[in-house]
């Protein structure tokens, strides 16, 4: 192996580990079910201020529902 291909190889891994560390970091918050996409979007958009929360998401469960979300990444 070419020292340069086994360079790429570790600095390949380092950025992988440093990655996948900053995702394991991530904090979730369940914020609760809604009917409805549109009553979980506005809850979601109007949510209170919280310096760590940096997103949130509606996601649909299998019975037809919206989960609420906040995350800090």
């Amino acid at each position: 192996m070419k020292i340069s291909t086994l360079l790429a190889a570790v600095a390949l891994s380092a950025g992988l580990v440093a990655g996948g560390s900053a995702v394991a970091n991530a904090e979730t918050i369940y914020v609760g079910t809604y009917g409805t996409e549109a009553a979980c979007r506005a809850d979601g958009s109007n949510a209170p201020a919280h310096p760590d929360w940096t997103w949130w998401q509606c996601q649909q469960t299998p019975t037809g529902e919206w989960d609420l979300y906040y995350s800090s990444n």
